[in-house]
């Protein structure tokens, strides 16, 4: 047979929590189950052997615990591991279904109706109603139980009334807010992701569609305004003001949804915002900046208390950008600790660099540019950005030169995606054309103005033209 410790059975087994275990054990004792001895003594050996690790696990002696006293046999060991994974599922749907949830008190509302027993009907559905809207989000799961209501009334009206007014409408106007939240939900989920990994997707209906929500009053439900104004600044070329209209929603309604969509929402956010800097688009600086604030203080940019290097970065990038240059040296001094030990030494000091960059102490930002060495690529070339940049305002033209020659090597043969390497050797183009641009010459200097305002990607957009001289 397979071995144990791949087995459906031990895979299962292993995620239930010691809380789990020992309802479990209630529920294999209970005789309305199972009085089977073999599935119990099954489920007691797999206990006790899952704190001693997988190593001391095997199915002989799984079968030697199971059947004592019995030569070994696979085939009446699988049948009874079978019937332990059976159980375990059962236990697993009777939990999902116990009495109080949601999902038991539809499965009820359903059994009295499809019986004809009417009276009790109308008290779970009362009951229903009421759990309903206590409904502790208002995001698209509390529209789907709002429609599963109002079809189980529509069910037993239809059954119950050859003539009369039936709830159509009622669950007509239900099922365009809950596929307009679903809905919107995926396709911004589809969009983030398209734009990450160059996927395209088609996304059906909703195009059409998605022009009514405005005009049809939609925009009162949470759970469809807030992914609306998302599906816009994702699809708009300039979405700015969409933007804007989605941070208001989320800043006013995010205790309507749960914690882990809430988290989704702000991280698909930040990475908008990313997206754009990179591209060149300042006004979005401070829309990411506030979104990351946000995040340090709910606590969803840490993972079991790590704060990724790649968001640490962006902090302290975003940060000096604004000019908010004290906030970012106590954010450096509160969170530097929370970075995986593996980054943290080359982190730190990358980050104590562009900190001391943006007081122009580039003597400082040098020498802690040169203690650590950068392994990844996106640390990597920040501080090439950091050196570029301190290089061309010390007037080191030699220095520059190299930087840029080596910046433009390690760009081409790094596996970066074609946007980063695009964004990098624009950069390196148009510092050779500022380095080479003719100091009196106003055609020149308005042409490069031009083209590094078109350029697209273009990350260091904002500081290129501001080294452009002026008059």
């Amino acid at each position: 047979m397979e071995k144990f410790n791949t087995s459906k059975l031990w895979l299962l087994f292993e995620t239930l929590s010691e809380k789990e275990l020992r309802q479990l054990r209630n529920f294999l004792r209970s005789p309305f189950y199972t009085r089977r001895e073999d599935v119990f003594r099954l489920y007691e050996h797999l206990r006790r052997h899952r704190k001693k690790g997988v190593v001391a696990l095997t199915a002989e002696g799984a079968f030697a615990y199971t059947f004592p006293d019995e030569a070994y046999d696979s085939l009446k060991l699988r049948g009874t591991m079978s019937d332990l994974l059976e159980l375990i599922e059962q236990y697993m749907l009777s939990k999902h279904f116990e009495k109080g949830k949601l999902p038991a008190d539809f499965a009820l509302v359903s059994i009295y109706r499809s019986r004809g027993l009417d009276k009790h009907f109308r008290w779970a559905m009362n009951k229903l109603k009421q759990k309903v809207s206590r409904f502790p989000y208002q995001n698209a799961d509390f529209h789907s139980h709002k429609l599963a209501y109002q079809m189980e009334l529509m069910y037993h009206q239809t059954r119950n009334r050859r003539t009369g007014r039936l709830n159509l409408q009622a669950v007509s106007g239900q099922m365009d807010c809950q596929y307009l939240a679903q809905k919107l939900r995926h396709a911004c989920t589809q969009l983030s992701h398209q734009a990450v990994y160059q996927t395209e997707y088609d996304f059906g209906l909703l195009s059409p569609i998605v022009a009514q929500v405005e005009a049809m009053g939609f925009l009162d439900v949470p759970a469809i305004a807030i992914y609306y104004y998302c599906y816009r600044f994702l699809t708009e070329a300039y979405s700015l003001e969409y933007f804007q209209a989605f941070r208001e929603q989320l800043a006013g309604h995010a205790a309507l949804f749960p914690e882990e969509e809430r988290k989704d929402l702000y991280l698909l956010a930040i990475n908008f915002c990313i997206r754009q800097l990179n591209r060149g688009s300042a006004p979005f600086a401070r829309e990411a900046w506030e979104m990351y604030r946000i995040g340090l203080r709910e606590g969803f940019l840490l993972d079991n208390g790590q704060l990724s290097r790649f968001a640490f970065n962006n902090i302290v990038g975003i940060a000096l950008k604004l000019g908010e240059t004290a906030w970012a040296a106590d954010f450096i001094e509160q969170y530097h600790s929370s970075i995986g030990d593996d980054f943290r030494e080359a982190t730190l000091s990358l980050n104590q660099a562009r900190l001391a960059y943006a007081r122009a102490d580039f003597g400082r930002a040098l020498l802690l540019l040169q203690n650590v060495e950068y392994e990844d690529l996106v640390t990597n070339l920040i501080a090439r950005m950091l050196l570029l940049r301190i290089y061309y305002l010390q007037g080191e033209l030699d220095a520059l030169s190299s930087q840029l020659s080596s910046l433009e090597n390690f760009v081409r043969r790094a596996s970066f995606s074609q946007f980063h390497k695009e964004n990098y050797l624009n950069i390196a183009r148009f510092v050779k054309r500022l380095i080479s641009l003719p100091p009196y010459d106003k055609e020149e200097r308005e042409k490069l103005r031009q083209d590094i305002e078109a350029a697209d990607p273009l990350s260091e957009k904002e500081w290129l033209l501001a080294q452009l001289p002026t008059g």
